[in-house]
C-alpha cells in the first residue's frame, strides 16, 4: 500500500498536491492546491481501482487568498504579490526577508515543486530566519487545511 501511495504522490506532486491518509487501508484522500482527490485501492491485491474528484467534502475558497513577499525583514523592500502556486521562484522573487499573508495558509519550500524543506505559515512573519527560509524559498503554494 505504502508503494502505490508514494507513486500516486510522486505523480501528482507536480500538480500542487500531497498525499493524507485518512480512513480504511482501501481508502485515501489526496488533498492539494488544486483541490481533493479519493484514491481508492483494490485489496488484496493493492491495485488503484479508482482516482476521482471528491466531492465529498466541501473545500474552502481561496480565490481572495495572497502572500506578500517582501524582499528585507519587518515587510521592508520590493514587495511582490502571489495569488496562486508557483513551482519555481526565479532571481529576484526568491530574495524574501519577510512575509504578510492575506488570506489563506501557505506552504513555503526551499526546493522547486515542493520539494526540500518547507515550512506552513498561516500568518505574518516579520523575518524568514526564524524558520531558515530568508532567501531560501523556492515554491510556494495555498494550502487547504
Amino acid at each position: 500500500m505504502r508503494a502505490i501511495t508514494l507513486l500516486v504522490y510522486s505523480l501528482l506532486v507536480t500538480a500542487g498536491m500531497s498525499t493524507i491518509s485518512v480512513s480504511s487501508s482501501h481508502k485515501h484522500l489526496i488533498r492539494g492546491s488544486g483541490g481533493e482527490l479519493e484514491l481508492r485501492v483494490r485489496q488484496p491485491s493493492n491495485r488503484i481501482s479508482s482516482l476521482r474528484q471528491n466531492s465529498s467534502l466541501a473545500t474552502q475558497s481561496r480565490g481572495d487568498w495572497y502572500i506578500v513577499f517582501f524582499a528585507q525583514t519587518n515587510y521592508r523592500g520590493r514587495s511582490t504579490t502571489f495569488r496562486t502556486m508557483v513551482s519555481s521562484l526565479t532571481g529576484s522573487q526568491r530574495r524574501v526577508g519577510s512575509v504578510t499573508i492575506g488570506g489563506g495558509v501557505w506552504q513555503l519550500c526551499t526546493g522547486n515543486h515542493f520539494t526540500g524543506r518547507c515550512v506552513t505559515l498561516d500568518n505574518n512573519l516579520p523575518d524568514l530566519s526564524l524558520h531558515n527560509m530568508r532567501n531560501r524559498v523556492s515554491s510556494l503554494r495555498p494550502v487547504v487545511q
